[in-house]
């Protein structure tokens, strides 16, 4: 089972005869898709703060903990 399989199984049932009433299935997709991108960018938002609480400064990474920038005079191993 993958996320995109989960994804597209939600996608699909929603739009099941019993489910939704056909007058009301363009908002609920329209719906459905909000709270997708909604997911994905507060996952990729947070995916920076995790980062950040959990990198120890360190030679591999130039002493730096910032995910925005990297120290560019780092020359690794």
């Amino acid at each position: 089972m993958s996320n995109g399989l989960l994804t597209s199984s939600v996608f699909v049932s929603s739009q099941l005869e019993g489910v939704m009433p056909a007058s009301k299935r363009q908002q609920g997709a329209t719906l459905l898709v909000m709270f997708l991108n909604t997911g994905i960018f507060v996952g990729a938002a947070l995916s920076f703060l995790v980062r950040y609480v959990n990198c120890t400064p360190s030679e591999a990474n130039g002493f730096d903990c910032n995910p925005f920038l990297t120290n560019a005079n780092f020359t690794g191993p």
